[in-house]
């Protein structure tokens, strides 16, 4: 790889970055007591969803 494109692909990853930081901002306090006060849903399904397929397979 030679230098040039080295140097490319670093500030590719450089823009990249700054880019997904710049969308980044401070929560509220009303969103963080939103957030801490949601139930877990959909991960907690597909927890018991994957245990009861352990269960099943255990079986046969």
């Amino acid at each position: 790889m030679s230098a040039n494109s080295c140097l490319e692909s670093s500030m590719k990853h450089a823009k990249k970055f700054k880019e997904y930081f710049e969308d980044i901002r401070p929560v509220t306090d009303e969103e963080l007591e939103e957030l801490l006060n949601d139930s877990p849903g959909r991960s907690e399904r597909n927890k018991k969803i994957k245990k009861a397929k352990k269960e099943l397979y255990r079986e046969h």
